[in-house]
């Protein structure tokens, strides 16, 4: 069972979430509804930050060593006499680092991508269809639901 409080302005809102944690409901049983994003209600209700970040992080780091290693090897593998075919060209140090900044930047931004997007699914849990959607629409107006714990 749970119990629903519709607002018309975000003031009261704010007011109702304040009163209800401040009378002892449990923060993990209010479900909070907007229609615009409303300040300061992640630190009423005491939640803590997204965890995605570090997952974009991770993938940016990992796509960075990633193209340089990459642009490394290659030169390594061709330019060395010996080890390769040793090939140089244009009188070029084989380990010039500027060009290969480019190739690292795009892998960061691709593995950054790919790991937020990976980290964000994985968070929330997702693709959970049947929860896309909240079962009550309440259109514009701000929503307080509380679930009764039995």
């Amino acid at each position: 069972m749970s119990r629903e409080y519709l607002f018309d302005s975000e003031h009261s809102f704010v007011e109702k979430l304040k009163e209800l944690v401040a009378g002892g409901v449990l923060p993990e049983s209010i479900t909070t509804y907007t229609p615009v994003p409303v300040h300061g209600v992640d630190e009423i209700l005491k939640r803590r930050s997204s965890l995605v970040k570090l997952f974009t992080l991770f993938g940016g780091l990992t796509g960075c060593f990633t193209g340089y290693g990459f642009c490394l090897y290659t030169v390594y593998r061709w330019a060395v006499p010996g080890w390769g075919w040793g090939i140089i060209t244009g009188g070029k140090p084989p380990w010039s680092i500027p060009p290969y900044t480019i190739i690292a930047f795009e892998l960061m931004v691709l593995f950054g991508a790919l790991c937020t997007l990976l980290g964000f699914l994985l968070l929330a849990r997702m693709p959970v269809f049947s929860r896309l959607w909240p079962q009550k629409e309440f259109g514009n107006r701000f929503a307080i639901v509380v679930e009764e714990s039995k």
